[in-house]
């Protein structure tokens, strides 16, 4: 019984010439390269979602609390109407009214009813409402806290 053989190479057989796939590659590299940075802004930018998105429409256990984030140090108001805890901080471009709700449907309430009868705006999150006089503040909360403006006529 003989072992089997391994065929010969053939060297008469010629590879393909490079000269194709480098031209495939010429033509594909923009795209491999343009998608792999694709990738990687849409990486940075849920990062940077993500870093920023706890402090944006979550909730408030105490308007001392919410006061904190936008920077002022609030005064309660007793009994509060339409709320669990107000309070109010005086700001240098005026006052900033602040509401702690039991929820986002009650503190939109809040808010309609205030501005229907008083007029203004007010940012309304989860469970809070904000009413400031300066709209420059109203937006700057906004771009911090989240939430939405309930409006008056």
């Amino acid at each position: 019984m003989t072992a089997p053989s391994t065929p010969e190479p053939d060297h008469q057989q010629q590879p393909t010439p490079p000269a194709a796939s480098t031209r495939m590659a010429r033509k594909i590299w923009p795209w491999v390269v343009g998608s792999m940075l694709l990738g990687i802004l849409i990486g940075v930018a849920a990062t940077v979602l993500v870093i920023n998105w706890p402090h944006k429409n979550r909730s408030y256990d105490s308007v001392a609390e919410l006061a904190a984030e936008i920077g002022c140090t609030p005064t309660a108001v007793p009994n509060p109407d339409l709320a669990i805890e107000r309070g109010y901080c005086e700001t240098p471009r005026g006052q900033v009214v602040i509401g702690i709700h039991r929820n986002h449907s009650q503190a939109m309430i809040s808010a309609r009813g205030i501005v229907t009868g008083h007029g203004g705006r007010r940012l309304v999150g989860p469970n809070w409402t904000i009413g400031c006089v300066h709209e420059p503040d109203c937006d700057a909360y906004q771009d911090k806290l989240g939430g939405e403006f309930v409006e008056g006529q």
